[in-house]
């Protein structure tokens, strides 16, 4: 899941400037991992694995971690 926050001015504050746009699933896909176990695989079909993705900054259920099988999609978006 990717998740974008915008605050200010809203998202057209920086889109011209910063960001990656018109991006393909080829360039995006990969796998990313930390030295916690942490790992991210992003695959060219829009299939996707999260192991061990930490919620340990949240106020809730401290320690809580997801791991499992999803999809991804790029998106560009107006608004």
């Amino acid at each position: 899941m990717l998740t974008v926050l915008t605050a200010c001015a809203g998202p057209y504050q920086y889109y011209e400037a910063t960001g990656l746009h018109n991006a393909t699933a080829a360039e995006v896909a990969g796998s990313w991992e930390n030295v916690e176990g942490t790992r991210v695989v992003l695959r060219e079909d829009g299939s996707a694995l999260l192991e061990k993705l930490d919620g340990q900054d949240f106020d809730f259920e401290d320690g809580w971690s997801l791991s499992g099988a999803g999809t991804w999609q790029l998106t560009d978006d107006d608004g």
